[in-house]
């Protein structure tokens, strides 16, 4: 073995000891290194927007969904249904408590959405459809009601009307015209029903009615179990839907005010907090010495693959000799 190649073997097994200390005390100097720095050195904007498009480029985001985020769901699941926890376990009762006093809050509606809601044409004729079979079934089994038919006003006609002939062809006859009665008067008076639902949406009443169904939803939802809801999420197609997630995030990441969103709020940032050192913005979070921990440790288990590597080996081996072949 010649001199150099004694050299790199001496020097690749100090680096290589892991009981020496000096790996670890490297990696700490380097983040302390990185901490002590401006964060405005850290951190540029246009570089935030190139690490975006790279991580979440279209294919990217597709092969991580495939390879990551959809076998985590399956394996997530699984464990749900093995456990059998419940939602209230995911969260301290406190929280829960929190969630439920919140939902009960009566909160006012947007009078515009409302309205639109209920004046769309499959509500409109879901709610006509509704009201017409309830009258003409009410009219129809009226004479099965003691004294009805012999009342007076509109109830007692229509009820008279309706035990005269509901059976034969006389009293299809006569629920035929009412159905068409109840028909025209649907078309006629459906734009002042649809108004008064909507008033009755947007009444205070209706909106602690609306609160507290929300409470008792959400309360029998934190006693169901987890797998529950994974069931039901499967009921969707996982594949339709994680299909729509790559390019979706792409088509955004590319439209101009989304571009302009990022790079200004990190402008902002930085013009906050840009002068300032990394680990006094760190401190102030109150995350300095986990942050700092984990970077080191992160940096130390680099820098022994690093060393223990060929190629670390083949370009200590060179350095050496090249230091020789100066020295001769």
């Amino acid at each position: 073995m010649s001199e150099q190649q004694q050299i790199s073997a001496r020097v690749l097994a100090a680096l290589r000891d892991e009981e020496a200390p000096w790996l670890r005390r490297l990696a700490e100097l380097i983040v302390d290194e990185v901490l002590d720095r401006r964060v405005a050195e850290l951190v540029v904007a246009e570089d935030v927007l190139k690490t975006l498009d790279a991580c979440l480029e279209e294919q990217v985001t597709a092969l991580t969904i495939e390879k990551q985020i959809k076998p985590i769901f399956t394996r997530e699941r699984a464990r749900a249904a093995e456990s059998g926890e419940r939602l209230h376990e995911a969260m301290r009762p406190e929280t829960g408590e929190a969630i439920l006093a919140l939902l009960r809050q009566p909160f006012p509606l947007n009078d515009k959405i409302v309205k639109d809601m209920v004046e769309q044409g499959a509500v409109s004729n879901l709610l006509g459809r509704v009201i017409q079979e309830a009258i003409v079934g009410f009219v129809s089994k009226s004479k099965k009601v003691p004294g009805l038919s012999s009342a007076g006003g509109l109830m007692g006609k229509l009820g008279r009307r309706a035990s005269k002939g509901i059976v034969g062809d006389v009293g299809r006859g006569i629920e035929r015209r009412l159905d068409r009665h109840v028909t025209e008067f649907l078309d006629q008076s459906m734009a002042r029903i649809t108004g008064k639902l909507a008033e009755l949406v947007l009444s205070e009443n209706s909106l602690k009615m609306q609160a507290k169904m929300r409470a008792d939803m959400m309360g029998k939802a934190f006693k169901s179990r987890i797998s529950f809801y994974h069931d039901e999420a499967a009921k969707v197609s996982a594949d339709d839907f994680w299909a729509l997630v790559p390019p979706l995030i792409a088509h955004n990441l590319a439209r101009p005010a989304i571009r302009q969103a990022v790079t200004g709020e990190v402008e902002r940032f930085l013009a906050e907090d840009g002068e300032r050192t990394a680990r006094d913005v760190l401190e102030e979070l109150g995350n300095v010495e986990q942050v700092q921990a984990l970077a080191v440790e992160a940096v130390a288990d680099a820098s022994r693959h690093v060393v223990g590597s060929e190629g670390f080996e083949q370009w200590v081996g060179e350095l050496i000799w090249s230091a020789t072949d100066q020295e001769e």
